[in-house]
């Protein structure tokens, strides 16, 4: 029996080490589960019992920053090689002397009456009348889930609350049989009723609407407009006001996420702020006192925003390896540059302007993210949208040469119009759901009439349908989550919502985090694999494959990494000496990759691109931005010589291609490392 007991403790601690080292518990409390050495943990109490407080936090609380706040940080320390650590806190709570009762008033519904705070109150609106449906509540709104749910679960706080149930006409839609019928492109057709097709408004802000939609960790974050301080985060699903988000004096402009943070850039003192979960926001850059901020883009390990001053020059891109370090890279000088869009395309970084003196419009084009060259461009683009290997630009009918607003593309070296409609002031946004292209109109900027609209193309740009008229004048962002597009609004004035809509094309995407599709080879190779191996669990390169892997071949090498566990700069693979086969999570939904460093040089991007590109030391390929996430993935390297190229798929989907040159000579790789996995299958062969 003793033996049995150590061999179960043995494993126990070959679990928690393999976790990397530190359980943390939270009794009463949110922040629980294994970390990293040095990890920063956010905790949150629950909330109390009626009638009750948080009181303080106990237990191992020397990690603890602020034990009196019911949400603060744990500092995890620094364990040394295999050391073990199990970390218990607990929140407590005490009675409240100054407990009372606050009233809970609900019209058109149930759940009025008095409640101590923190008391939990179910309230249902009224059945509707005939022929009318339940529209949304109103009132004190920033307690509820969403205020477009009939029930709602409310906390009660230390202050009276209201609510009014209101209700609509109750509309049954007419479905049109023909599902496609013929459009004109240039046109502005209404639109036309199709089975399938749904709009549902999931969500409101406290002012005008919402600028940008972007999804983050498994939520779907939007950022509002508004000129009064409030909340300008929101989160979703469940619909909420992120807690505690933060209030700025216009909108959020742009969300990008870098290095596994969501970055805000802001039309508010061109600031930018940054989150790992939605909620907690910092402040990273405050660049222009009255300026403003908008366009974010990554390009080769730095995260890059447009900040401008719409009252004066100049017009400036900033740039962050870490995120809190910012150097200005860019300056228009004395020319009043308005640059809105920045985006990365065919490993290069373009930006988008207008020259407000004279209302001439451009682009800014560079290699290194440092030196600009200047082009011109027949229209002003605010928002572009990488689709089918071309820059998709979204333009305004201001500074138009034709007066309409469109759609063009960009393959590169020129441009070409899909879509025009001079009856908007935008085309708002571009995006995607499968293989279908949509995107949205603004009628009038800061207009009160409505019609916006959301039009899609079902054959790759070529033709494009309106597919909904909305009752806001302008729709700005485009966001795919969770299968459905959802779809961000404003009215000047108020009443802006983020809408769900189903079926574009035709038919609704079903989500698959973890696809398997199996990855069609370039050549079709031809023996049979010379190594196939099993892979058993191993923490940071802790496990060995040795093998005869000749680089003067052609050869595909394919490994099922289940259980991955990606953490920043954090191996998946890495060859003898560090200096072969060496693939990396990089964070910024990117992964790292080498072939042989410093032998082996990637000289150009097809897909992905290259950091430190035409160095003839230190440098390595990333991959296109994807979902590579912890979980079980399937990876594939090829690596072609015969072509000088590389590629690399993720779950059967190319997320990286390169040409390369083999600059000297290199010997066979003989023993691979891997990590970070539970388990898995690796496997080799030669293709010529």
């Amino acid at each position: 029996m003793k033996v049995l007991n150590l061999l179960i403790m043995t494993v126990i601690l070959l679990i928690i080490s393999a976790c990397d080292g530190i359980q943390l518990t939270v009794e009463n409390g949110s922040g629980s589960g294994t970390y990293a050495s040095n990890a920063k943990v956010k905790i949150k109490a629950w909330v109390p019992n009626p009638g009750y407080e948080f009181e303080q936090w106990e237990g191992e609380t020397q990690y603890i920053e602020d034990i009196s706040s019911k949400e603060t940080i744990v500092q995890l320390p620094e364990l040394g090689k295999d050391e073990v650590l199990q970390v218990k806190i607990k929140a407590t709570y005490a009675v409240d002397p100054t407990a009372k009762e606050y009233d809970l008033v609900v019209e058109n519904g149930s759940g009025s009456g008095s409640y101590l705070t923190y008391s939990v109150v179910m309230i249902t609106a009224k059945t509707p009348a005939e022929g009318y449906q339940f529209d949304k509540w109103v009132g004190n709104v920033e307690y509820l889930n969403s205020p477009y749910l009939s029930t709602q679960k409310i906390i009660m706080d230390k202050e009276d609350l209201s609510f009014k149930a209101t209700y609509k006409v109750k509309v049954t839609p007419t479905v049109n049989p023909t599902v496609n019928p013929t459009v004109n492109p240039t046109a502005n057709p209404s639109p036309t009723p199709v089975q399938g097709f749904s709009v549902t408004p999931i969500g409101e802000s406290y002012e005008h609407g919402f600028f940008i939609l972007r999804k983050f960790k498994n939520k779907l974050i939007a950022g509002a407009f508004g000129y009064s301080k409030k909340q300008k985060i929101f989160t979703f699903s469940p619909w909420a006001p992120a807690s505690p988000g933060f209030a700025t004096g216009e909108s959020v402009c742009d969300l990008r996420e870098f290095d596994g943070y969501l970055y805000a850039n802001t039309e508010n003192q061109a600031q930018v702020w940054r989150t790992t979960d939605g909620n907690n926001w910092t402040k990273v850059l405050d660049a222009e006192p009255g300026g403003v901020g908008c366009g974010l883009a990554v390009y080769n390990g730095y995260i890059y925003a447009t900040e401008n001053n719409l009252d004066k020059a100049p017009g400036e891109i900033y740039r962050s390896a870490n995120g809190t370090n910012w150097e200005r890279v860019y300056t228009s000088g004395s020319a009043r540059r308005y640059l809105k869009e920045i985006v990365t395309f065919q490993n290069k970084l373009y930006g988008f302007y207008v020259n407000q003196e004279d209302g001439s419009t451009g682009m800014l084009v560079s290699t290194d993210g440092k030196n600009w060259a200047k082009q011109s461009v027949p229209a002003r683009f605010i928002r572009s949208y990488v689709f089918g290997n071309k820059l998709w630009l979204a333009a305004t009918k201001k500074y138009s040469a034709n007066g309409d607003s469109a759609i063009y593309t960009y393959d590169g070296s020129s441009f070409k119009k899909m879509y025009s409609d001079t009856t908007k002031s935008h085309i708002s946004y571009i995006s995607s759901i499968g293989n279908a292209l949509v995107a949205t109109t603004t009628v009038e900027w800061k207009g009160k009439q409505g019609g916006a609209t959301l039009i899609q193309s079902c054959d790759g740009g070529v033709t494009w349908k309106t597919m909904h008229k909305f009752t806001q004048t302008e729709a700005w962002g485009i966001e795919e989550f969770n299968g459905a597009i959802y779809v961000a609004t404003k009215q000047d004035g108020g009443g802006g919502k983020v809408y769900k809509v189903t079926g574009i094309c035709g038919s609704t995407v079903t989500p698959t985090p973890t696809p398997t599709v199996t990855p069609t080879p370039t050549t079709t190779p031809g023996g049979q694999w010379v190594k196939e191996v099993s892979l058993s669990a191993a923490g940071d390169l802790s496990e060995a494959v040795s093998m005869d892997l000749d680089y003067d071949k052609d050869w595909v090498l394919e490994a099922d990494l289940n259980g991955c566990n990606a953490d920043y700069r954090k191996r998946y693979l890495q060859g003898e000496g560090t200096n072969h086969i060496d693939l990396w999570y990089e964070g910024s939904s990117i992964m790292g990759f080498r072939l042989h460093n410093k032998k082996i040089f990637f000289t150009q991007a097809i897909k992905g691109s290259i950091r430190g590109l035409g160095a003839t030391v230190d440098h390595w390929a990333q991959t296109a931005p994807g979902s590579y996430q912890s979980g079980n993935h399937k990876l594939r390297i090829e690596y072609l010589l015969s072509q000088n190229k590389s590629k690399l798929y993720w779950d059967g989907q190319l997320v990286g291609e390169w040409t390369i040159d083999k600059k000297y000579s290199v010997s066979n790789l003989t023993t691979l490392r891997y990590g970070r996995i539970s388990g898995g299958a690796l496997r080799y062969k030669y293709l010529n």
